[in-house]
């Protein structure tokens, strides 16, 4: 089993979009990644760097130290049958 570090939201990345007014396209545009990777980070509150989380923030009006910490997630491999 893999590990690898994240940043974990301690807000709701998807709500903090909605309180804000902003489009899923608008973020995900902001953020350089796709509408559906945007949608995979707001359904695990995780992010995989430092720079996605810090322009969230960014983007959210978030303190990044307040608001992102670091966590290790355990990645399985695949079931082959």
């Amino acid at each position: 089993m893999e590990q690898k570090m994240v940043y974990q939201s301690i807000a709701d990345l998807k709500e903090m979009r909605k309180i804000l007014g902003l489009t899923k396209e608008v973020v995900a545009d902001n953020i350089g990644y796709s509408v559906r990777t945007l949608e995979r980070i707001e359904e695990e509150n995780i992010v995989s760097t430092e720079s996605i989380a810090k322009k969230l923030c960014q983007l959210y009006q978030l303190n990044f130290e307040e608001h992102f910490y670091l966590s290790l997630i355990h990645i399985s491999e695949p079931t082959r049958l």
